[in-house]
């Protein structure tokens, strides 16, 4: 699975926004907002404020989350690490 910052953006064209991939993957893999708190140390309140649209991450802490879940975080088609 991918994690983009198209996402992020809310782009045209993007499959799904970053709440919707947040909630979906996190659900797909049984693991809570706090567990995800648990890896990335990200605020509880501002991971439950991602998953329902309130807020949007900066990109670092977009990319530990991506990370917590096993996905992988791509800007402009360049994937993290490469």
């Amino acid at each position: 699975m991918v994690c983009c910052a198209e996402l992020l953006a809310g782009e045209k064209g993007a499959s799904m926004n970053f709440k919707d991939f947040l909630k979906t993957t996190r659900e797909a893999k049984g693991k809570s907002l706090y567990w995800i708190h648990q890896q990335t140390e990200i605020d509880l309140t501002m991971l439950r404020r991602y998953e329902h649209g309130l807020s949007q991450p900066t990109i670092p802490k977009a990319e530990a989350i991506c990370r917590a879940l096993g996905a992988t975080f791509t800007i402009g088609g360049e994937k993290d690490g490469a």
